[in-house]
């Protein structure tokens, strides 16, 4: 029982809720607010989605996946979706991405809401965010951790699986790049290398929250999922995790019962992998040295491995690793076994020798690598390999020979050459834009004709995205006889191409430049993006008369929510940027910090730090009073003080450099 107000009117309301099924107090939640209900279903299951009620169109777009989500959980895993019902609903400033989901529901930031134009460019993204949602009622609702050390068998796994959605639906290149190789194993490394260390299931903490929250339960449980499912092989990773679903569902398990279904499937006995991967932790380090003998036409390959136990560190370690890997040897794949021991030696059969050895295909284990090779090994690995990881790493080693003082003028064109034929070669678009960076890296502008030609004929690519790095290449040139190429970009329909057209359009200080960006920014377009790059190209341009834009978006007081707080999502910040770029920040400062004030009025703590970090961008002297008043109001609040401090730190460090 209670009351609601809106729109100034209290009603007296009673909502009544009754689950079918046991589950976790905690699992429970409430969000109220003024929504519309956009309905969806898979069979029997209705999947409603609550968003703002001006905003309708835009849930349509993004949800136009949830229903092929549901089913195709649903058939991978051979279970019906665990509910009859499904809801999900946005909430303005919730932490981004989510949480695990609660008990038939998932609260989701409002930042998942875009336009189906919009929606477009970032299905990588937002895919992610809304499968793990929907996997939540399964692994974690449905299946529920027992305890708090166990949590890795809710979050990681609705993470792993949620991967492999982006593999089904969005191609196998872009979950090996952009889960792999931006997300997942960069972050796992960061923290080892920075000490943050403990296995995966432990009781041995003193922080809960940092527990069931850091990356080792979400994304270093979901590679060891991938490494599992490589020592398992298909057949019986299959068996494993289908029986585990069916032989759990409304339950609280543990990683023993995971492990104990693993081997009632298969028949096999894994206690060493999880002893290796999840109750112990450690990180192999392999040295690898390859010798082909002419006369035995063999192959040797060595792995040794390098990698120290700590006798300071309180949790139990590995000393040496074992488990299936495949290793890459001219394109072919071939399996061996590594023994839990500092060598393994490995001999193959090859009529000559091979022109590039690739370890741990895919990039499946958690490891290091030293593998020294040579620029020939890395151009045959760049154009003939299968793993699009090794790509990128034949690309990234390629660079760093192509830099180098010591190269020859022709061994730098051949690398140069190498990425021009990837580019324009029929590779995923994720590769192409990887190496047209590496390619920008060994030749900056002035560009030769040739790469120019290059750039030129990819603004015509299928992909917005390639389109949008052809476009940002071709304007570091600054010229203004490529002004009409930008011109045509503004009639994009991707908002990152015409976002990039924008800027090139005002470094190139062409005539046509100011005209064309004012009208850019009357477009209308989804979350203000056309005003946004107006003015990241009015900030380009230079030109005086951008001061009274930037000034009237800064001051707009129907600005919309907040949205990421980043310079491509919230216009407030590129106004300040453009400010700061003509040499008129002073005029913008008043306006900020009455935002900021208003902001601690209302005690509105999300406000208060995206005023401050546009306090900071202007850097204008007479901010430190902004920092005086926050230091009175957080002075017995530590979290919001670690904040404060942060900030004043980038004030003071961004007025000393002007």
């Amino acid at each position: 029982d209670g009351e609601i107000t809106i729109h100034g009117v209290t009603k007296p309301v009673k909502f009544h809720y009754k689950a079918d099924k046991p589950y976790p107090n905690y699992l429970t939640s409430f969000v109220v607010g003024e929504y519309v209900d956009v309905k969806r279903s898979y069979e029997n299951t209705e999947l409603h989605t609550f968003g703002y009620p001006d905003e309708k169109a835009a849930v349509e777009a993004t949800i136009e996946r949830l229903p092929d989500m549901v089913k195709y959980f649903s058939e991978l895993l051979d279970s019906k979706f665990p509910n009859s019902q499904f809801t999900q609903a946005v909430v303005q400033d919730y932490p981004f991405p989510g949480g695990i989901g609660q008990h038939g529901a998932v609260t989701v930031s409002d930042n998942m809401i875009d336009d189906f134009r919009t929606h477009a460019d970032f299905l990588y993204l937002w895919d992610g965010i809304e499968s793990e949602g929907v996997l939540s009622q399964w692994f974690g609702n449905s299946i529920m951790h027992k305890d708090w050390s166990d949590v890795w068998l809710s979050k990681s796994f609705t993470h792993y699986f949620d991967g492999l959605y982006t593999d089904y639906k969005n191609g196998r290149e872009e979950y090996l790049i952009w889960y792999h190789k931006f997300f997942e194993q960069p972050t796992v490394a960061n923290d080892w290398n920075i000490g943050y260390r403990h296995p995966i299931v432990t009781k041995n903490y003193n922080d809960i929250n940092a527990f069931v929250s850091d990356n080792h339960a979400k994304l270093q449980g979901s590679l060891v999922l991938r490494m599992l499912r490589k020592e398992l092989g298909e057949e019986n990773w299959w068996k494993a995790i289908r029986h585990y679903v069916k032989s759990n569902a409304n339950k609280q398990v543990t990683t023993e019962d995971f492990r104990i279904a693993i081997e009632e499937a298969t028949g096999q006995s894994l206690d060493w992998f999880f002893d290796q991967w999840i109750y112990k932790m450690g990180r192999p380090i392999f040295e690898i040295k390859k010798k082909y003998d002419v006369s035995k036409k063999q192959l040797s390959l060595t792995l040794k491995q390098t990698q120290k136990i700590d006798p300071k560190d309180e949790y139990p370690q590995v000393r040496f690793f074992r488990g299936k890997m495949e290793i890459e040897i001219d394109s072919k794949i071939e399996q061996v076994l590594l023994e839990a021991q500092e060598e393994n030696t490995f001999t193959f059969n090859l009529p000559t020798e091979p022109k590039f050895v690739h370890v741990d295909f895919e990039s499946t284990w958690i490891k290091d690598v030293l593998f020294q090779k040579s620029q020939e090994e890395w151009l045959a690995q760049l154009k003939d390999s299968k793993d699009v990881l090794a790509k990128c790493e034949a690309i990234d080693s390629l660079s760093k020979i192509g830099k180098s003082e010591k190269t020859s003028f022709a061994s730098k064109e051949e690398i140069i050459n190498s990425f021009k034929s990837t580019i324009v070669s029929n590779c995923y678009w994720r590769l192409k834009n990887y190496a047209i960076t590496a390619l920008r890296g060994l030749v900056p502008p002035p560009y030769d004709q040739s790469t120019i030609d290059l750039f030129l004929n990819l603004t015509k690519d299928e992909k917005s995205l390639v389109r949008a790095s052809a476009i940002n290449s071709l304007g570091l040139t600054k010229d203004a006889k490529y002004a009409d190429v930008y011109l045509n970009a503004l009639d994009d329909q991707s908002d990152r191409v015409i976002n990039f057209a924008a800027i090139a359009l005002g470094r190139s200080k062409s005539p046509k430049a100011f005209d064309a960006l004012v009208k850019l920014k009357d477009r209308p377009s989804w979350k203000s993006q056309s005003l946004i790059s107006s003015l990241n190209g009015l900030k380009e341009l230079g030109d005086p008369r951008g001061v009274k834009i930037a000034l009237s978006a800064l001051a707009d007081v129907k600005s919309p929510r907040w949205w990421l707080a980043a310079p491509i999502w919230d216009y407030p910040i590129p106004a300040c940027e453009t400010l700061v770029a003509l040499g008129k920040a002073d005029k913008g400062y008043p306006i900020v910090f009455e935002r900021f004030k208003k902001s601690m009025a209302e005690n509105d703590y999300s406000d208060i730090f995206h005023n401050v970090m546009l306090i900071v961008t202007l850097a204008d002297p007479r901010g430190q009073e902004v920092f005086d008043l926050l230091k009175a109001k957080f002075k017995d609040d530590a979290n919001a003080m670690i904040a404060v401090d942060q900030y004043e730190v980038q004030f003071k460090d961004v007025i000393g450099k002007y």
